[in-house]
């Protein structure tokens, strides 16, 4: 069974993707500031504006996500940040308050940026066959396109604090609800196979997820060759017709 309950426990199996999607639904949409990220700082002393740079965040995001894939959450130091980013700590603290919270701030907003394409695909008016094959298509494209987030988050979630991973495990849990309650629903229409929808949900995303312990990005498989092949299996089964 999926191993969330109503408290979030630390080894929970853990499922997500990052935020960019671009394919899905061909609906590009900018990224949103956190809704409990802390206030930007209002001006310096001269009255001068100095409003945080998305790109200089993103940079670090990037960088940090690329050194925690090599070294692990612990075994990467604030100063190894700094050091591949050519500035100084002080730089870095003046941007993310430590080292935690940037693995939150990625966490949250790639769970908050899939809750909202998941609701868009689930709500759109595209029939149940044609809404299952753009969720599986949005989820191997975001595996493909950011392997390395994925993958982070996947051995490093542990190492958030409390309160962080119980804001980050509801946003699971209410993806792996919509997911779920899309699944049953196409059943009681007569679309998909009448099982258990948390099985069902938690077949698909394991397959889709299991792709960052094998996908290669110079390999010969496409993104789209994988996820087309991926429906062809959920939609069609295995076995050819005798």
């Amino acid at each position: 069974m999926w191993p969330w309950s109503k408290e979030p426990r630390a080894n929970a199996d853990n499922w997500v993707c990052y935020q960019g999607m671009k394919e899905a639904l061909a609906q590009p949409e900018d990224i949103e500031d956190l809704v409990d990220a802390p206030p930007r700082r209002s001006a310096r002393k001269r009255g001068r504006a100095t409003p945080e740079r998305p790109s200089r965040r993103q940079e670090i995001f990037e960088h940090a996500i690329l050194l925690m894939r090599e070294k692990g959450f612990v075994g990467t130091s604030v100063q190894d940040l700094a050091d591949r980013l050519e500035f100084s700590k002080a730089n870095f603290y003046y941007h993310i308050k430590s080292k935690e919270e940037m693995l939150y701030r990625i966490s949250f907003e790639t769970l908050q940026k899939k809750l909202q394409r998941i609701k868009t695909i689930v709500n759109s008016d595209l029939p149940h066959p044609q809404r299952m094959r753009a969720m599986v298509d949005c989820f191997v494209h975001l595996i493909v396109d950011h392997t390395a987030v994925i993958s982070v988050y996947f051995e490093e979630k542990r190492h958030l604090a409390p309160v962080h991973l119980r804001r980050v495990t509801k946003l699971e849990r209410e993806i792996f609800d919509a997911f779920a309650d899309f699944y049953r629903e196409g059943v009681d229409k007569g679309y998909f196979r009448d099982v258990d929808p948390a099985v069902a949900v938690l077949g698909i995303l394991g397959m889709c997820f299991w792709m960052t312990k094998w996908y290669q990005p110079k390999g010969r498989l496409t993104a789209k060759m994988i996820s087309d092949q991926f429906n062809a299996i959920l939609s069609e089964g295995y076995l050819l017709a005798k």
